[in-house]
């Protein structure tokens, strides 16, 4: 199991997920905008929250996910140790 996860290719963050929280978050904000401080206070923090976790992973998909595939497409695993060489 170990090598399997040591030869498994690099994977991109969900920023779609957290895109979505987001927008959740924000239509619950506009709803409760009228009824409660302490509600729309919540739901606008937890908006800016899910849209920084979601530019974080559209940076880590655009500038560290390249380099780290390419770098898996690179590599190979000896089948005996386990070792991972790059070429």
């Amino acid at each position: 199991m170990a090598l399997s996860k040591q030869a498994a290719p690099p994977t991109k963050k969900p920023a779609v997920m957290w895109a979505t929280a987001a927008a959740a978050f924000l239509i619950v904000a506009l709803g409760a905008l009228p009824s409660s401080r302490l509600m729309t206070t919540i739901a606008f923090g937890s908006v800016a929250v899910a849209i920084g976790f979601a530019a974080r992973a559209m940076t880590y998909n655009s500038m560290v996910f390249p380099r780290l595939h390419e770098q898996w497409e690179r590599s190979s695993m000896c089948n005996r140790c386990g070792t991972v060489f790059v070429e």
